[in-house]
Formats: structure tokens, sequence, C-alpha cells
């Protein structure tokens, strides 16, 4: 039963959110960005590339999607309809685990769709249809680890810092925490922690992003360590959705 609640919550998140063009438009048009700007990044090997592809159009579109999603849980509070949802007879869990799934699925599909449109090119441009197997598995370690972060943080934060402050918070930890470099400044980057990929797109593909000697290892505890960070964060909202209805 809560298996198929799950799935339904799902269901109805990523259709709403593949229905808002607005959304989807801004998540294109920021993983698109650094593909029509790097041109440098078709220098060196394939996997060089496509690794290199990957790791700059993870840049900027996390940054949109954890913006335009700030909004996605809190809106039933806004709406008024959060106390008809309580007296539902359906648990928190699935609710609000569905509509993480929901989310992560529709952020990952325009991401994707752009990527596959650059694979593609990619394959064409090196006459190497390997780079369209490379571009599935940069993409499945490289971006989705960090998505599942992203789109945990989008339901906790702004359910307790309200989303406008959420969203500054946000955009300015994603520029420090990933791109500062812990040489100018004390910073998170360039850690198992950092939801960018480089990490594991450097370790486990052997590829120059400007990081530091790495070890496959390293990039198979970084998706480890990001992907229980978003479950983390989620079971979190779950603890304070239970506090919130146990006080109503």
């Amino acid at each position: 039963m809560s298996i198929r609640i799950a799935a339904a919550t799902a269901r109805v998140e990523l259709v709403a959110l593949l229905r808002r063009p607005g959304v989807v438009a801004v998540i294109v048009a920021l993983a698109a960005f650094p593909l029509l700007t790097y041109h440098h990044l078709y220098d060196g090997s394939t996997t060089q590339i496509v690794v290199a592809q990957t790791y700059f159009m993870n840049t900027f579109a996390p940054v949109a999607i954890g913006v335009v999603l700030a909004d996605r849980f809190v809106r039933d509070r806004l709406l008024g309809v959060q106390e008809v949802l309580d007296a539902l007879p359906v648990g928190i869990a699935p609710r609000l685990w569905g509509r993480f799934l929901g989310l992560v699925v529709g952020s990952a599909l325009p991401v994707l769709a752009v990527w596959l449109v650059a694979a593609a090119h990619i394959a064409v441009i090196r006459h190497d249809s390997n780079a369209l197997l490379l571009a599935a598995a940069s993409f499945a370690g490289g971006v989705l680890p960090g998505l599942v972060v992203v789109c945990a943080l989008s339901l906790l934060g702004p359910a307790v810092l309200g989303i406008a402050l959420f969203r500054v918070v946000f955009v300015v930890y994603w520029f420090w925490g990933n791109l500062v470099p812990t040489q100018l400044m004390p910073s998170p980057s360039a850690t198992w922690f950092t939801p960018i990929g480089g990490i594991t797109l450097s370790a486990v593909f052997h590829a120059d992003l400007g990081y530091p000697s790495l070890t496959v290892a390293d990039g198979v505890a970084s998706i480890t360590v990001l992907t229980v960070t978003g479950a983390v964060l989620v079971v979190a909202l779950q603890y304070l959705e239970r506090r919130r209805r146990t006080a109503a």
C-alpha cells in the first residue's frame, strides 16, 4: 500500500513538474549554457571530452533546479491544502518519499535531454559511438548523485528557512561549496561531499578536471556519501513533518 502511494505521488509530482514549461526551460537553458560557450571542451580524448562536458554542464544546471524547486513542498501550506492532506489516511513517509523521487526524476529528465543532444554531437564529431556509452555512465555517476542532494535540499531547506532565504543560501552554498578552491578560502569543494560530481568523474574516468590525484574508491565513496546525504535530509524533513502534525 505504501509503495503504491509513493509511486502515485512520484508520478503526480513528475507530471506537475514537467507541465511547467517555464521551469523546464530554465533548467534546460542553464544545462546547455556551458556546452554552448566552453568550446575548448572539445580538446583531448573522447573520454576527456565527455567527462569535461558532463562536469561543466553540472556547473549551472543544479543551481536552476534548487531555485525553481524551492516551492514544491511548502506550496501545500501556501495554498491552504496542507490540512486536507493531513486529514487523509495516508502516512507522511509515502507522500514525502514519493514527492522526492518525482522531483529527482523530473529534474533529471530535462538535463538528460540536453546531455543526450550534446553526447550525440560528440559521437558525430569524434566518429566514436562509445561516446554515448561514456555519456550515459558519466551522467549516472557524475550528475544523478548531486541531483539527489539538491532535490532533498529543495524540500528541506524552504521548510526550515522559507523560500526566499533558502534560494539565496543555496546559490551561495553551491558556488562556494563546489567552485571556490580551498587555497582561496575554506570550502568543502574537492571533497566527497561536493555534489558537482568532479570527484567521481575524475576518479572513475581518470579525466583531468583540475582535481588532485584520486582513486576509483574516491569516486565510489563520493557517490555513496551524496546518496546517503540526500536520504538523510529527507528523513530529517520526515521527522519535522511528524512533529508539526503532532503539535497541530
